[in-house]
C-alpha cells in the first residue's frame, strides 16, 4: 500500500467539516469506534477515536489504514490499549505519513502516556478519565495530565460540570465530554447540556443531531466562559504598575482566570518580578541599570516613577501572596536574555518554590517560542506545570484567513514546538477566528497576548475596537492589559422563571452571573434549540404553540463598539 500522505505537510491538509454554527467556538463533534468501521452518512465528525485493541497485527494495520483513508476529513485519535503496541502504531504513522493525529489512552497507565509522547512527540496525547475518581482539588488534575504528557482529557459527562470544566481549560487543559451513556430519549438534551457547560469537544454517536442542536444557539452565542488573564498582573488602567505583588493580587481580586508575570535573575540570584532588560522608562536612576547585572538590593530599593510606592518584588513573595487566590492561577513566564541565560537557574529556583507550602498551587508556565532546546528544558524539568509557547509574528506576517494559510500556521506551530507546548499563546494581532477552530479540532489551546498599550501609551477609543473584536475571536483566553473594561460581562445566566402567566404568554427570567459571583435580576430572551412548536414574540414575552420542546434561557450583552454576545442558561424541557 502507498502511504496515506505524500509529505507531513499534507497529513495537516484535512477538509474538516465546519458547519455554519452561530456558536463561537462550538464545541468539536467526536466519534468513537473499533477497528471495524463505516463512515456514516455525511455529515462527519471532526474527530475520530478509533481503538485498537491490545495487539496490533498486520490485518489491523490494514483496517487501521481503510478506516484513516476513508476518514481524511477527520482528526483522527489513536486510542491505545497496550503500552506494547506503541511502537507498532507509531511506526504504520510514520511509514504513512500521519503526523497531524492524536493518541489516547487511560489515565491509569501514565507510563503508556507517557511513552505515546517519547515516540511520537508530534502527537497531541489525550487521558481517558471516564469511570475514574477525579481529585478532590480538580485544579490539581491539570498538573497529573502535564506529567504523563496529555493536552486533553476525555470526561463522563456526570463529572465535566462547569466548575471542573473551567478549572482545566484555565490551565491549558482541552475538555472531552461524553454524552453517550444519556437515558432514553434525554440524548439531545444531554449534549445540549454539556454543551453549554463550555467543554471543548463532545463524543456523540449521531453527529448529524448534534451539529443541528448547535446550529439552534442565537448568533454569537458564548457557550464557554471566556478566560480572562491580567497582562503583567492587573494593571487597571494605570492604577496597579505592571509585574507588582499589590497588580497581581488586584487580579485575584477581581476575580481574573489569571495573571501573567515575568520572572527574571538579579545579578546576585534572585529571582525577581521584572520584564525589563533594564531601568529605563520605569524606574528614576542615572544611568540605567541593567536588571539582570544588577544586585536585587539596589533593585528593590528604587522607586517607580508612575508608582513611587512600588519597587522590585520577589517571585516567591508574590507566589505566597496568591497562595489565597487558588482560582486565578498565576501565569509564570520565564524570561532570561540570551546574553545572561541562567535559565537552569530559574527553573531550579521554580522547582523548589513550588514545594513550599506557602507557595500557591497549580500554577502555569509560558517561554518564548524562539528558543526550542530552552522549551524542552522547561518541559522536562517542571513536568507538573502545564506549559504555553509564547511567540509574535515575524515581520510581513500575515494573519490566516483561508484554510491553507490556517494550516501552514498550524503546521509551523506544530512542527516547531513538536512534543513541548500544550498551549499556543500568539500575539492577538496575529491570527484569526478561523485558526482557532482549525487548532482547536486539533486540541491546541490558543490565548492570546496583547502588548501594553498603556506604557506605549495607545488611547482606548483608537485601540477598543481591536480588543473587542479579540475577545469575539473565540479563544480559550485571553491576556490583555485592558481586563478591566470586560469585568461587567456575565459570565453565566441562571433560569428564575419560564413557567406561562394567565394568557399562557411565557415572560421568561433570569440572573445573570458575574465573575465575582453576584447576580442580576434580568429579563431573558427564549430559544428553541428542539421541538416542532411556534414561536411568537409578543409584548414582554413569548407566545408558544402547544407542544413539547427544549430550550434555552438568552441574555444578551453589548460590547463597546457594536459587537454583542449571548450568554445562555441550561437548557430545558418544557411541555
Amino acid at each position: 500500500m502507498k502511504p496515506l500522505f505524500k509529505s507531513r505537510r499534507e497529513s495537516f491538509s484535512r477538509d474538516f467539516y465546519r458547519p455554519q454554527c452561530p456558536v463561537i467556538a462550538a464545541p468539536v463533534v467526536i466519534t468513537e469506534c473499533d477497528l471495524i468501521y463505516e463512515p456514516g452518512a455525511f455529515p462527519p465528525p471532526q474527530n475520530l477515536i478509533i481503538h485498537v485493541g491490545t495487539v496490533f497485527s498486520g490485518e489491523d494495520a490494514e483496517c487501521l489504514y481503510s478506516i484513516l483513508d476513508a476518514t481524511r476529513n477527520v482528526f483522527p485519535i489513536i486510542y491505545l490499549d497496550s503500552a506494547e503496541i506503541i511502537p507498532a502504531v507509531v511506526s504504520f504513522l510514520e511509514s504513512n505519513r500521519v503526523y497531524d493525529v492524536g493518541l489516547c489512552g487511560s489515565f491509569d497507565k501514565p507510563a503508556l502516556l507517557r511513552k505515546a509522547y517519547e515516540l511520537a512527540p508530534y502527537a497531541h496525547i489525550i487521558a481517558d478519565c471516564r469511570g475514574i475518581k477525579l481529585p478532590e482539588d480538580i485544579a490539581s488534575l491539570p498538573g497529573m495530565l502535564s506529567r504523563r504528557q496529555a493536552t486533553s482529557v476525555i470526561l463522563d459527562m456526570a463529572d465535566a460540570m462547569p466548575d471542573t470544566v473551567h478549572a482545566l481549560e484555565q490551565r491549558f487543559i482541552h475538555v472531552i465530554s461524553d454524552c453517550r451513556d444519556a437515558a432514553d430519549g434525554e440524548q439531545l438534551l444531554t449534549e445540549a447540556t454539556s454543551a453549554v457547560y463550555g467543554v471543548n469537544g463532545i463524543i456523540t454517536d449521531d453527529p448529524a443531531s448534534l451539529y443541528v442542536t448547535l446550529s439552534r444557539f442565537p448568533e454569537n452565542t458564548f457557550l464557554r466562559r471566556r478566560n480572562l488573564v491580567g497582562h503583567k498582573g492587573f494593571q487597571n488602567d494605570g492604577t496597579y504598575s505592571e509585574n507588582t505583588i499589590s497588580g497581581v493580587v488586584a487580579a485575584g481580586d477581581a476575580h481574573l482566570d489569571g495573571a501573567e508575570i515575568d520572572v527574571k535573575l538579579s545579578g546576585d540570584g534572585v529571582a525577581m518580578v521584572m520584564h525589563s532588560l533594564d531601568t529605563r522608562g520605569m524606574f528614576d536612576v542615572e544611568p540605567p541599570l541593567v536588571t539582570e547585572l544588577a544586585d536585587f538590593d539596589k533593585l528593590s530599593s528604587l522607586r517607580r516613577i508612575k508608582h513611587p510606592n512600588e519597587g522590585v518584588d520577589r517571585f516567591d513573595d508574590l507566589m505566597f501572596a496568591m497562595a489565597d487566590y487558588p482560582e486565578t492561577p498565576v501565569v509564570i513566564e520565564l524570561k532570561p536574555r540570551a546574553c545572561y541565560h541562567r535559565l537552569d537557574e530559574m527553573v531550579d529556583f521554580t522547582k523548589e518554590l513550588l514545594k513550599d507550602e506557602r507557595c500557591q498551587k497549580n500554577p502555569v508556565v509560558i517561554f518564548g517560542a524562539d528558543n526550542i532546546p530552552d522549551c524542552k528544558y522547561i518541559r522536562k524539568h517542571l513536568p507538573s506545570l502545564p506549559f504555553a509557547a509564547v511567540t509574535a509574528p515575524p515581520k510581513n506576517f500575515k494573519v490566516p484567513v483561508t484554510r491553507k494559510e490556517c494550516e501552514d500556521l498550524l503546521y509551523a506551530v506544530t512542527a516547531a514546538h513538536e512534543g513541548l507546548a500544550s498551549a499556543y499563546n500568539p500575539e492577538d494581532t496575529g491570527i484569526s477566528r478561523t485558526f482557532n477552530e482549525y487548532a482547536k479540532i486539533r486540541h491546541l489551546t490558543v490565548f492570546p497576548w496583547s502588548r501594553s498599550w498603556i506604557l506605549a501609551p495607545s488611547l482606548w477609543e483608537t485601540n477598543g475596537p481591536k480588543n473587542d473584536k479579540t475577545f469575539m475571536a473565540g479563544y480559550d483566553a485571553w491576556t490583555t492589559d485592558h481586563a478591566e473594561m470586560y469585568l461587567d460581562l456575565p459570565v453565566g445566566l441562571e433560569i428564575s422563571s419560564v413557567a406561562p402567566d394567565d394568557d399562557e404568554i411565557i415572560r421568561p427570567e433570569g440572573l445573570i452571573v458575574y465573575r465575582d459571583g453576584s447576580t442580576r435580576a434580568v429579563s431573558c430572551g427564549l430559544c428553541i434549540i428542539d421541538g416542532d412548536v411556534t414561536l411568537t414574540r409578543v409584548s414582554g414575552g413569548y407566545k408558544v404553540s402547544p407542544g413539547t420542546f427544549t430550550a434555552v434561557l438568552t441574555y444578551r450583552s453589548e460590547l463597546h463598539f457594536g459587537d454583542y454576545f449571548y450568554t445562555v442558561s441550561e437548557p430545558f424541557t418544557f411541555d
